[in-house]
């Protein structure tokens, strides 16, 4: 990443008008970090996948701030796929950096440095569906497999484009693009 964003840091202020192809992970580091707070930082490491655990540590890594203490410490025993990257979020925090580290910690300075460099922007996040909504959905999900077990595939597409499953199946840069609405019946 450090590699890549000094080869295009001269691109990375120009963001949204200029979009350069190769920065495309810095843009979604810095859309993960404008949206980053204590509560998203809860849900990824504590709700989710281990994906999602990985992606939090990364963002706190490229954000440390100390009201993020208590919840990486609190992973620690239990995150062993990014232990070395909750480690250096860790030491970020706490400002302590172990010498064995310190290429580590440079190379993370800069990418702090260059993110900085990206003008801030929204970074808007859809609401998970309501207690109330979840029923619905699977109600909905349902009627797609019914419709593929009869091999109604056009009638199961066009499902699948309405409702809450269209609305939470659609990938966050097409929502994004087409305003990022709350979900709303009836669409």
């Amino acid at each position: 990443m450090d590699a890549t964003g000094l080869a295009y840091r001269k691109f990375l202020s120009q963001y949204p008008i200029v979009q350069c192809e190769p920065l495309d992970f810095f843009y979604e580091c810095k859309r993960g970090i404008m949206a980053l707070d204590k509560h998203l930082l809860s849900d990824l490491l504590f709700t989710s996948s281990w994906r999602e655990a990985n992606c939090g540590v990364w963002l706190a890594l490229l954000a440390p701030r100390a009201e993020y203490k208590e919840l990486l410490e609190k992973i620690l025993p239990n995150q062993s796929l990014a232990e070395s990257t909750l480690t250096l979020a860790l030491a970020a925090i706490d400002g302590h950096i172990a010498p064995e580290r310190k290429t580590e910690f440079a190379c993370l300075s800069s990418v702090r440095s260059m993110l900085d460099e990206i003008p801030d922007f929204p970074a808007p996040l859809r609401i998970a569906p309501t207690p109330e909504q979840i029923p619905l959905y699977e109600l909905e999900r349902a009627r797609i497999c019914d419709a593929l077990k009869k091999d109604h595939l056009q009638e199961a597409l066009t499902l699948m484009r309405k409702g809450l499953f269209g609305y939470y199946k659609k990938d966050y840069r097409t929502w994004l693009r087409e305003g990022a609405a709350p979900y709303a019946a009836g669409i």
